[in-house]
């Protein structure tokens, strides 16, 4: 290979690694081509690390929109917050279960370190992105200011806020319009350095014009990093040092400044919960399709434990899981899916099977006992099917009462990092 077919090709490779994205385990990423509608994706089996999966999002920056959301990392209630899930489709949370409830009266030092959310000095919840950890740090230090019956209120509108369809929508609308022109600067850039320079260098040699297309490369970085800051400060106005810290990392990578617009689509639906994000996006078939296991993990939620530490942590979970799949059902039948539906029996797989678990659907050959893959969550006779609304809770206000300062295990100080 030529000195220049040489850089031709280290620079695609650095380009394809722009590309790729690692997200949570626990995320749902969207993507889609041109305009069309998104398609949901559960990263759970793609290839990365125990925590991240790496994505790979279309090449070709006209193509395609990359969208990534994910369930609330931590639990709240009107007495205070725990670091583990509420809600969440697989069989392992994420985090420790030993931290116990942090009381809201408990809470001093609230900080977003990246994409981690610190309290206390210690990071509790890995957010998925520093625009979740951002948004998610100002909420906490809105509810430690309010009584308890104020949270309560504050928190349930947050969930009703998460799941609204129609505000899903907005948002994904205002994200493609504030990003035109980054798009068409992103694209112009990517068919100089990709299409063009290769030509011009074929034609007339490397070493007789790299001077001039690297001068000529600078007009079209300038204006894409025009376009990057002003549509930043549209979608995210208080985040002014990600925009400064941004602006100034793509001036001085043109490959990634290409990749510019995933960064701002990739946030720009923070905070709203994956199955609003499929109505307001997606088909019907694939809203169904993520309805199903999600509706599974709010009637049939995995147990977290009974010391200690746990009882009180994981009333707090079920404080925050009865709200969340009160705006769910509100949610699915809006969509036209009835909740009981979703917990249907599986297809019978095997002639041995007698029994299979109503939140991951596993089958298996012996006629009870509890799932091994999510505990606490008793297995169903094959064949018959769930009744959503007797799982319904009607220990709200046991919970409530429950959740008392006496029974929080306050949060140590030690890294966790």
């Amino acid at each position: 290979m030529t000195p220049s077919q040489e850089l031709f090709a280290v620079a695609i490779a650095l380009y394809l690694i722009e590309c790729i994205a690692a997200v949570p385990r626990r995320a749902i990423v969207f993507r889609s081509l041109w305009r069309h509608r998104t398609r949901a994706k559960d990263v759970t089996a793609y290839p990365g690390s125990d925590t991240k999966a790496l994505v790979l999002k279309m090449p070709l920056p006209p193509l395609g929109t990359f969208y990534e959301t994910q369930f609330c990392p931590i639990s709240l209630s009107p007495a205070g917050i725990c670091n583990q899930p509420a809600h969440y489709l697989h069989t392992s949370p994420t985090g420790a279960w030993d931290e116990g409830l942090i009381l809201f009266e408990n809470i001093g030092h609230v900080e977003a370190r990246g994409r981690m959310l610190w309290v206390n000095g210690c990071g509790i919840a890995d957010c998925g992105t520093d625009a979740a950890a951002d948004q998610l740090t100002r909420f906490i230090l809105r509810l430690r200011n309010l009584s308890p019956p104020k949270r309560h209120r504050r928190i349930e509108a947050a969930i009703r806020r998460s799941l609204d369809t129609d505000r899903v929508a907005r948002a994904y609308k205002k994200s493609l319009d504030v990003t035109s022109s980054l798009r068409t600067s992103c694209n112009f850039l990517c068919v100089y350095l990709f299409v063009l320079c290769p030509l011009i260098v074929w034609l007339r040699g490397l070493s007789a014009v790299w001077w001039v297309l690297l001068a000529a490369m600078v007009p079209f970085c300038l204006v894409a990093v025009f376009d990057f800051v002003q549509a930043h400060r549209r979608l995210f106005p208080k985040r002014t040092t990600n925009r400064r810290q941004q602006a100034a990392l793509f001036g001085l990578m043109p490959l990634a400044l290409i990749r510019a617009r995933d960064m701002l689509t990739r946030h720009a639906l923070v905070g709203y919960h994956p199955l609003a994000v499929s109505a307001a996006l997606g088909e019907a078939g694939a809203y169904k399709k993520l309805a199903k296991p999600v509706w599974a993990d709010l009637v049939f939620p995995i147990s977290g434990g009974n010391d200690t530490k746990s009882v009180p942590m994981e009333q707090t979970k079920q404080w925050m899981r009865e709200r969340i799949r009160e705006a769910v059902e509100r949610n699915l039948r809006s969509a036209g899916l009835e909740p009981d539906d979703l917990l249907a029996p599986p297809v019978v797989d095997d002639a041995s099977a007698l029994s299979y678990c109503p939140r991951c659907t596993m089958q298996f050959e012996t006629p009870g006992g509890t799932c091994p893959y999510c505990p606490g969550v008793t297995l169903k006779e094959m064949g018959v099917a769930e009744d959503g609304a007797a799982k319904l809770s009607d220990s709200n206000a046991e919970i409530d009462g429950c959740l008392s300062a006496s029974e929080a295990v306050p949060l140590s100080s030690r890294d966790r990092s």
